[in-house]
């Protein structure tokens, strides 16, 4: 088998790009894989023509000469907006290629990708397309909305095609089926590597949680920052990494023992996470495959999450720190239960078991052939 692999780096790298880095190191070991990188700059008035036929020229004709150089036998799709465009779909559905497309979110179905309006879950993009423009969901622009509107239509009929739709939990699988797609669903998470880690030592006296990750409205900052500050937890600080629309907000506040940090490069927020005594998220939307979560496993730290959309997939059915989302006094009493350190050796334990079991390399191979082969 060869496999490429293509996708569209968002303007801010995100999880989702770190992710599509973790897969293609995971299966070149085992598969002839390559891949190629897109670049999201900025939407203009002068290529608002080219994105609004969902066609980028330029990016079809290098997917051409790849697919020309490479000769795949499969196709793997993540972020094709906007800078790949569908225009490479279309041009796959002539080849003699496999094509899966990997869906991190829900643009195919919320032009913001998150169901996500007014500090509430929204959906009414799933029954009435021109909502998403009324309310001005992308970037607060009638005009960009109307042309993710648009992309968004046309990406959502490639899923009656010949084309295979990973997800990465069962809540996605099930969303898709609500909607009438389900004999070409399959589900696959984001792979990590273990190996590494087994020897890791867990510091269960560390004085401090943290959060990293995107500093805005929906990730449920705000809520955090009030719960912790009503939390009983002595001198124990709270530490927020990332950018983000709110950052400047926070930072201009006067918090006792919460330190909003700003951005840091993957490694120092790696080496944070790998001294604290947990990572934390109040996060408002649905998550696939959260990157704070995956990685802080990994590294036997313990996790705080609600229990809402895909997440419960990546966490044990033991864990005594997920939260009912949206409840803040349950989130109260998860953030004080870390001072118990009895409690956060054997979540940092079931958590990195629970783990090794779920991401054995071995059989995600065979998973995703498996997949293929359907």
């Amino acid at each position: 088998m060869k496999l490429l692999i293509v996708h569209t780096k968002y303007k801010h790298e995100g999880g989702e790009d770190i992710a599509v880095d973790n897969e293609f190191n995971f299966f070149k070991n085992s598969i002839e894989t390559d891949i190629i990188y897109f670049q999201n700059e900025k939407i203009t008035t002068s290529n608002y023509i080219s994105f609004l036929q969902n066609k980028n020229k330029n990016s079809v004709k290098q997917i051409m000469n790849k697919v020309e150089e490479f000769k795949p036998d499969v196709v793997y799709l993540h972020n094709t907006w906007f800078e790949a465009s569908l225009g490479i779909i279309d041009y796959l559905l002539t080849q003699d290629v496999e094509i899966l497309i990997k869906l991190h979110n829900f643009r195919y179905d919320c032009i913001n990708a998150i169901h996500y309006r007014n500090e509430q879950a929204c959906h009414d993009c799933s029954s009435n397309r021109l909502s998403g423009i009324k309310n001005k969901c992308y970037d607060n622009s009638y005009l960009k909305s109307s042309l993710v509107t648009n992309y968004s239509k046309k990406y959502r009929s490639f899923f009656n095609k010949k084309i295979k739709l990973i997800v990465l939990s069962d809540f996605h699988k099930k969303y898709l089926s609500s909607l009438g797609f389900e004999d070409n669903v399959f589900i696959f998470p984001n792979p990590i590597s273990l190996e590494d880690y087994a020897n890791t030592t867990y510091n269960s006296v560390s004085d401090y949680g943290i959060y990293a990750g995107r500093v805005s409205e929906e990730k449920g900052i705000k809520e955090l920052v009030d719960t912790w500050n009503i939390s009983n937890m002595g001198s124990m600080k709270l530490l927020i990494i990332g950018d983000g629309p709110s950052l400047g907000y926070f930072q201009k506040q006067n918090y006792k023992n919460i330190s909003f940090l700003g951005k840091k490069t993957n490694q120092e927020t790696l080496e944070t996470i790998s001294n604290a005594r947990f990572t934390i998220s109040a996060t408002r939307v649905y998550e696939g495959q959260p990157t704070l979560l995956t990685e802080s496993s990994k590294l036997k730290i313990p996790t705080i999450f609600p229990v809402y959309g895909g997440i419960s997939s990546f966490l044990p059915n033991t864990s005594k720190l997920q939260f009912e989302q949206f409840n803040y006094e349950d989130l109260r009493r998860k953030i004080e239960s870390t001072l118990d350190k009895e409690l956060m050796l054997k979540e940092s334990k079931e958590n990195f078991n629970f783990y090794k079991k779920m991401f054995n390399e071995k059989d995600l191979l065979q998973k995703f052939k498996r997949i293929v082969d359907f």
